[in-house]
């Protein structure tokens, strides 16, 4: 995982108190915003606003963004992961400009649907069989929905060591077979959100074939021979992008 940048802004005023902000990864985003969203100093836990994965406003009369990471109760775990740059004020002539990213940036917000897809280039998505077995498939996806267990994370952002359920339409959920390969019915299993990082890899791709299952089934694995899925708001249908193939119903439609 690379380095992940967001921007902050007061709503005090409009030219002042502007900053980037650079982590050490997407992870580590969410995983400060967990801990200043449910800080038990008021000021940070009520004024500071997550807009976007990579944009923040705060009320710099109350509470400064930056000091999050110094300020006891707050989040002081992350001194050495988050960093602050003040930038020039409105009528300054630099501004830093936060590099671009491949692909999009999918909020992680506990309860949407999501494509999984491997990192990288040519990624491969998971893709629910009619026989209900997950495979990795570069022509096909399936939009699963990534739900906490703790019913009291509505609509947070989910983190690392949340548990949560991954489920299908029609009320199917993943879960593990007894070959270790990822399968969808009516049973339940409960996951580590961080396994999208650590928990899964392509059944060719590790140290060990597992035997029963064909070689490119999702299989559950240990860290060291996992491979870093992620997450995305568009998915693949017969080897095009489904935002293009609704796009061109939708023209279509309205011919």
């Amino acid at each position: 995982m690379g380095l992940f940048y967001a921007y902050a802004k007061t709503i005090t005023d409009d030219w002042s108190s502007r900053y980037l902000i650079v982590f050490a990864s997407r992870t580590v985003a969410d995983e400060w915003w967990r801990a200043v969203s449910t800080s038990t100093v008021p000021n940070y836990a009520t004024t500071i606003r997550r807009v976007t994965p990579q944009y923040y406003t705060y009320n710099a009369g109350l509470a400064n963004i930056a000091t999050t990471i110094t300020t006891a109760g707050v989040a002081q775990q992350f001194l050495g992961t988050v960093f602050f740059t003040l930038l020039n004020d409105r009528d300054g002539r630099i501004l830093s400009v936060i590099p671009p990213l491949t692909g999009d940036v999918a909020d992680h917000i506990n309860g949407n649907w999501f494509y999984i897809r491997s990192k990288g280039p040519n990624p491969v998505y998971w893709y629910a069989t009619p026989s209900g077995q997950i495979v990795a498939s570069r022509t096909q996806s399936t939009r699963f929905r990534i739900s906490a267990t703790d019913k009291s994370l509505n609509n947070a952002v989910l983190i690392g060591n949340d548990q949560i359920n991954i489920a299908t339409t029609g009320g199917l959920s993943v879960n593990v077979s007894n070959y270790g390969n990822l399968q969808v019915s009516g049973k339940a299993d409960t996951f580590r959100f961080g396994d999208l990082t650590s928990g899964f890899r392509v059944n060719a791709y590790g140290n060990e074939l597992l035997p029963g299952v064909s070689s490119n089934a999702v299989v559950k694995t240990s860290e060291n021979d996992a491979q870093e899925w992620e997450l995305t708001e568009g998915g693949v249908i017969d080897g095009n992008d489904d935002w293009d193939l609704a796009a061109a119903a939708a023209t279509t439609a309205s011919a």
